[in-house]
């Protein structure tokens, strides 16, 4: 009686068997493991889009807490002005520019700035104004300001330019 009459498997069966077996085992791991590896990495796609109103907030305040002692208050003014609605330019230009220049003279500041939208707070749908509160970093700020601090401002809905534009950083 040979083997296969006793119900015991030929040891080359069993030895082609377990090697057929690794095989596919190992092209399953290089197929899921190891070619990803090699393969060109798509960049996950940030986080939805900012609104067109957050983007004219960042723009404003970005424009707004840019400053440089160098300048005078209505090239800052100028700056300002092209982010915002035409009260938001009169705002700039009658009521804060000459204290922005005045506080950039004293402490000789030169300073840009990273602007984050933290969050919609309020959204008066009737006027079109929406107000955002922002996260600002200054690259380099003067005594009595923090280098990372909260502002909110106001944001309009600018008839004339047919876009969102800042109205005024609210204090």
């Amino acid at each position: 009686m040979n083997r296969s009459e006793k119900g015991t498997a030929d040891p080359m069966f069993l030895i082609v068997l377990t090697a057929a077996i690794l095989i596919a085992l190992a092209g399953w791991a290089i197929f899921h493991f190891v070619i990803p590896l090699f393969q060109d990495k798509q960049i996950p796609a940030a986080g939805p889009a900012l609104s067109q109103d957050a983007q004219a907030a960042i723009a404003g305040v970005s424009a707004f807490y840019t400053i440089d002692y160098t300048e005078s208050a209505e090239q800052w003014a100028d700056r300002v002005c092209t982010t915002t609605t035409h009260e938001g330019c009169i705002f700039a230009r009658g009521y804060v520019a000459a204290a922005v220049q005045a506080t950039a003279e004293k402490y000789f500041v030169q300073t840009s700035c990273t602007v984050l939208p933290v969050e919609l707070v309020d959204n008066d749908e009737a006027h079109m104004v929406r107000i955002w509160k922002m996260q600002v970093t200054l690259s380099n700020p003067w005594p009595a300001v923090e280098q990372t601090h909260t502002a909110y401002v106001a944001v309009g809905y600018d008839e004339n330019f047919q876009e969102w534009r800042m109205q005024h950083v609210l204090f």
